[in-house]
């Protein structure tokens, strides 16, 4: 079928001006303003959610890669699961457990899981009101348990922790005494009790042989387990290099899910506070609050970044630096000599897009046939007809053609050297469309280094190396209708004569 080459120029406009765009994008900022930022709030103590060294995220994921674990907000969530056994775990809890809370938990828990187990790791007296809505006869008294050391206490004393038939010696840090239960966890003395208001000044309050610091028992058909220290879960020492902890924590979850393979444990994070991350930073830079490891300094900066960047931090702030300075420099003579240049720069942003052009008659169209055959090799190489690089850029585009209706695809595509390799051979192929748009990138200025010296030769040789791979896919420059005009005098492509 006979194929005409047409070329078009196209005119690319902007729809939204550059105005517009501007208005938009300060109506933005200004509605952000107006709603506030988002600071993100860090999780702080020993929350399942956070990741800093004194949370204990890192055992709620090993909870989760034993057994199925949700992080519980509302009481009300544990409806969304049903197990046989549920094991509900909190971890020296900032908030007191309120006992609406303890009742409410009890009892949907009870209507969610067949049998329900306790673990409290707690060394202040927060998690007692849960305890006594357990009906449970343990306590935290929130003291401080040490060892004596010389003629000074020491408040890292170690522990033996049994679990079933396993024993643990574990080092606990500012542990309280737990009373009640079965003693299940002691420290051995000489073991210095220090009530919790007098830690640190020296006073000793009482000095024993052994001191009660883990304990349990089943009460009402649950399993509670109390351990009058968490710092034995929190991430900082579950990642450290003494495996003990981990295998510690991972036991214990196993003993109280007692062998229940779709045990649920379930983390309370409702009773922990959310910091400010700037707070959490002066907090530990002043040495109030410590922080043990580089990544919380980078967890908390960014996000106090995330702070930061929101437009209602710095846009006031920016408004009225600018606003100074304009009213401080708007009624000076050096404002009003510099108005027209600003004017002029101004406008020349705003209607860059804009180009313009001394008006002139268009031109008359004017075509002149150039047959590619041997006539035309003879015309250029006499020198009667001279070739330019809009005559290659005519060729080139002559041949997409041709090849997108022969093969269905295009000289200018990557694809083109795979396609046509299976008719004459991959070397070949590849490097005849590699020439081709090496020459249409110069033709079209897109590459001007190195430069094409002589057009005409190259004309000529890809005129030759085209019509044999065109020859190939059963196609002919000639042959085709249509495409035998190679320079167009005048054209939207073409200009040689």
């Amino acid at each position: 079928m006979p194929t005409e080459l047409k070329l078009k120029a196209v005119r690319e406009a902007r729809l939204v001006g550059l105005g517009v765009v501007v208005a938009l994008v300060a109506i933005g900022l200004i509605g952000l303003v107006e709603k506030g930022p988002v600071v993100p709030a860090i999780p702080s103590g020993s929350s399942p959610l956070s990741p800093l060294s004194y949370g204990t995220l890192s055992f709620y994921e090993a909870s989760r890669s034993r057994y199925e674990a949700i992080v519980l907000l509302d009481p009300e969530e544990i409806l969304r699961v049903r197990s046989s056994r549920c094991v509900y775990v909190v971890i020296s809890p900032s908030k007191p457990i309120e006992r609406d809370y303890a009742l409410k938990l009890l009892e949907l828990t009870r209507g969610s899981c067949s049998s329900i187990a306790v673990l409290v790791a707690d060394e202040e007296s927060t998690s007692n009101r849960l305890l006594e809505q357990l009906n449970s006869s343990i306590r935290v008294l929130g003291n401080r348990v040490g060892v004596v050391v010389g003629d000074r206490p020491l408040y890292y004393p170690e522990a033996t922790v049994v679990l079933g038939r396993e024993t643990y010696r574990i080092v606990l840090d500012m542990a309280s005494e737990v009373v009640g239960g079965r003693a299940s966890g002691y420290v051995a003395g000489p073991v210095v009790v220090t009530p919790s208001r007098s830690y640190g000044s020296g006073e000793l309050a009482e000095v024993r042989s052994s001191v009660s610091i883990a304990s349990e028992e089943v009460v009402g058909g649950v399993h509670v387990y109390v351990l009058g220290d968490g710092s034995v879960f929190v991430n900082q020492v579950l990642n450290s290099n003494v495996s003990a902890y981990r295998k510690f924590a991972e036991d214990v979850l196993d003993y109280l899910c007692g062998g229940v393979s779709d045990c649920l444990v379930v983390f309370d994070a409702r009773h922990y506070e959310s910091a400010d991350p700037l707070v959490s930073l002066r907090r530990a830079a002043s040495g109030d609050y410590p922080t043990a490891e580089l990544r919380d300094l980078l967890y908390t900066s960014i996000a106090l970044a995330m702070a930061l960047a929101h437009p209602a931090f710095w846009l006031p702030p920016l408004y009225k630096v600018v606003s100074d300075l304009v009213f401080t420099y708007i009624y000076s003579p050096i404002f009003y000599a510099f108005l027209p240049v600003l004017a002029f720069f101004v406008s020349r942003l705003l209607f860059r897009e804009e180009g313009s052009a001394r008006d002139r008659p268009m031109e008359e169209q004017q075509e002149r046939d150039i047959f590619i055959a041997t006539e035309l090799r003879k015309s250029v190489l006499s020198g009667a007809v001279k070739l330019g690089s809009e005559d290659f850029a005519n060729l080139y585009d002559m041949v997409n053609l041709v090849t997108a209706a022969a093969v269905g695809v295009k000289l200018s595509d990557e694809l083109f050297p795979k396609i046509l390799s299976r008719y004459v051979g991959e070397k070949k192929a590849f490097e005849y469309w590699k020439k081709m748009n090496r020459l249409y990138r110069k033709a079209v200025h897109r590459t001007l280094w190195p430069p094409v010296v002589a057009w005409k030769r190259s004309i000529v040789k890809a005129l030759d190396e085209s019509e044999e791979i065109l020859n190939a896919l059963g196609e002919s420059l000639l042959a085709s209708a249509g495409l035998e005009r190679l320079v167009t005098y005048g054209g939207s492509r073409g200009v040689s004569s």
